[in-house]
């Protein structure tokens, strides 16, 4: 079984985090005879609630992000992960649709990205709000080290706050294969159908990462925990969680996020844990112990995937005739 143990961050990542008032945390699973380990960096970061205009808020935050890449250059973080729409306020709330194309002209988020991952040479998962042909899509970018675009992956299923605001990315369930690992997506709601986790699993996905923004008091916490460390266990994958922290107010709404990113495992092992607070949890991961874990673990052997489709093909069928 694979454990996780606490790693001691080095005195100039722990300086950089201390000045710059953000949490870092280090921690390890246990690995294999032979190793393909990846070291994954979560930022949990806030957007600031100021008065100031977007752009500027925006810079702010860009200004923190850059000092926390700096930090986890020093402990030499391979992947690098942000919340869903970390460069902007929650915009179902915080944003007039009619402003939009205005706030996307407006936003620097990709390009910023692509600078970080040339200059600290991390392969990024990044979350921006994307307009194509007129349609806003909520949508998650992998840029590799040398800060070429691996592929991107637009959100598919979306709670009623977003669907009237945005479009559906197609169905189709990518694996994106990198530097370090075979990678699938899911952006925050997703995680509630484990259908999708299970086709990414089957199509190769070694490590999924899953972007959010979900806040306190909702049916989301209480299932944080729960819903990708079971997306790990039964795919016999690697499972990163990312969400935001901090406070936004908009006026009639609030929200609170309540952070507490993790990375799960295939054995159903929960890394060290981000509470409520900006910061960084970094993550050594063996991709291996997949192998391993597919092998030990019997349910991965003895699934019937063709009964599961034979059921589904005649509920929709049944469906379709209603």
């Amino acid at each position: 079984m694979s454990e996780t143990s606490e790693v001691k961050i080095s005195l100039n990542a722990q300086k950089i985090a201390n000045e710059n008032d953000f949490t870092i945390k280090s921690c390890k699973f246990d690995t294999s005879t032979n190793p393909r380990n990846v070291k994954i960096a979560i930022f949990q970061t806030k957007f600031p609630q100021t008065q100031k205009k977007f752009r500027d808020n925006q810079n702010e935050l860009f200004e923190n992000v850059e000092k926390m890449c700096v930090a986890a250059s020093k402990e030499n973080v391979n992947i690098l992960a942000f919340p869903e729409l970390f460069s902007m306020p929650y915009p179902f709330y915080s944003l007039n649709t009619n402003n939009w194309n205005e706030i996307v002209e407006n936003d620097h988020t990709f390009e910023f990205l692509l600078k970080i991952a040339l200059n600290y040479k991390f392969l990024i998962i990044g979350s921006i709000l994307e307009i194509s042909d007129e349609k806003f899509y909520n949508t998650c970018l992998l840029i590799s080290s040398n800060g070429k675009i691996i592929g991107k992956y637009r959100k598919h299923h979306m709670p009623p706050i977003e669907k009237s605001h945005l479009s559906s990315g197609s169905y189709e369930s990518s694996v994106f294969d990198t530097e370090y690992g075979k990678i699938g997506i899911l952006i925050c709601y997703e995680r509630h159908y484990p259908f999708k986790s299970k086709i990414l699993g089957l199509k190769g996905a070694e490590i999924i990462f899953n972007p959010s923004s979900e806040d306190v008091n909702s049916l989301s916490e209480r299932l944080w925990f729960v819903e990708n460390l079971n997306t790990a266990v039964a795919n016999g994958i690697f499972c990163v969680s990312i969400n935001r922290c901090g406070e936004e107010n908009f006026g009639k709404h609030s929200l609170k996020y309540f952070g507490s990113s993790y990375v799960a495992s295939p054995f159903g092992i929960i890394s060290s844990h981000l509470s409520q607070q900006q910061g960084i949890l970094i993550t050594e991961i063996d991709l291996n112990l997949i192998e391993k874990a597919r092998k030990e673990i019997s349910f991965h052997n003895n699934q019937k995937l063709s009964d599961f489709v034979k059921d589904l093909n005649e509920l929709e069928k049944s469906n379709n005739n209603k």
